[in-house]
């Protein structure tokens, strides 16, 4: 990971790392999940929680509770809401999650979304959240936009949010395995054969091997990697509310 020396942190994750899992190319989620799982504390509202919550699938130390919410009808929610009403007192919640959220908001409702989601934070409560940047289209219709970090800043400020760390996750060899295996996947999920999943091998492990050396060599060589973050998978931002 490399970090720039610019107020807030932008964080890069690394060049794609070997996985076993052709469907999920490198740990940039993790890697998210390892930078923000510890700003993650008291009481939480996961918006956007669907059939399975961000607290789902990461641990969170420092939280006590935790309030599902989403606008679909999925089974296990506390609240069934519109993220841009939302159903809570001012200064409800000491922190925000909002994993895969923002993609699929109208961009004329998602002002109000971060409105509402610093309305809800106490004082020093924080924002972290994570939305699809170099992805297929999913959802749809509703999957309307793609925020860079500099928006999910910019959003962030306008609604009164500090914010602390951009995250870009996924590097160009992650962008270009997700470009490469999204039809061998929708194949695979089509005809409900698994092996063709590991013949994506022979093109996934090559790349990487490739990828690697080069962007050690030039970035060795003249200070940069070609293969870093322009073309990140996804967009992480984690914001207080200073009020």
């Amino acid at each position: 990971m490399t970090s720039s020396s610019d107020d807030p942190r932008v964080v890069d994750s690394n060049i794609a790392r070997f996985s076993t899992d052709r469907g999920y190319t490198g740990r940039y989620r993790e890697t998210f999940h390892d930078l923000t799982s510890e700003a993650v504390r008291g009481r939480v509202l996961d918006v956007g929680a669907g059939g399975g919550g961000t607290h789902d699938r990461w641990e969170f130390p420092n939280a006590t509770e935790v309030v599902r919410m989403d606008v679909g009808a999925y089974d296990d929610l506390d609240v069934r809401a519109d993220g841009t009403r939302l159903p809570f007192e001012t200064g409800t919640f000491d922190t925000v999650l909002c994993s895969a959220v923002f993609e699929h908001v109208r961009l004329s409702r998602l002002h109000r979304l971060f409105e509402e989601i610093a309305r809800v934070l106490a004082p020093g409560g924080k924002l972290v959240a994570a939305v699809a940047f170099s992805y297929p289209l999913h959802g749809e219709p509703h999957d309307y936009s793609r925020p860079t970090v500099h928006g999910l800043r910019d959003l962030a400020a306008a609604a009164g949010l500090e914010t602390d760390l951009l995250y870009r996750g996924g590097s160009y060899v992650d962008t270009l395995l997700h470009v490469l295996y999204s039809p061998v996947r929708r194949t695979c999920m089509f005809l409900d054969v698994r092996w063709l999943s590991g013949v994506f091998a022979l093109v996934h492990y090559p790349l990487l091997a490739l990828a690697w050396v080069a962007a050690a060599v030039l970035e060795g060589a003249y200070g940069e990697n070609p293969f870093g973050n322009k073309w990140n998978v996804m967009s992480g931002i984690v914001a207080t509310d200073e009020d």
